[in-house]
């Protein structure tokens, strides 16, 4: 989980606070590492969301946006170090 690398493809984390399997500490120290390794991350933290993040509930939609524009923006970026760790372009 944290053998990050500078050959590590750009990564969403998406920690869910009440996860009871998964602390949201490990995504935020992967997302350090990937930050200091200069990997496109960005990390989104659902703070009253429990492990089940991605099935149908009130979290869904924004997270699902979120991945989506950050996707895009990888997709879009010439040099894929230009893309800013931990935010999203508005227009997208």
């Amino acid at each position: 989980f944290f053998t990050g690398s500078k050959h590590s493809a750009p990564t969403f984390l998406f920690p869910a606070g009440k996860s009871h399997l998964v602390p949201g500490s490990a995504s935020v120290a992967l997302a350090n590492k990937l930050k200091w390794l200069e990997v496109p991350m960005l990390l989104r933290v659902f703070p009253d969301a429990g492990h089940e993040i991605m099935l149908p509930n009130k979290h869904l939609k924004q997270l699902l946006s979120e991945l989506t524009r950050f996707l895009v923006a990888i997709d879009l970026a010439d040099d894929k170090k230009s893309f800013p760790s931990t935010t999203l372009p508005e227009d997208l």
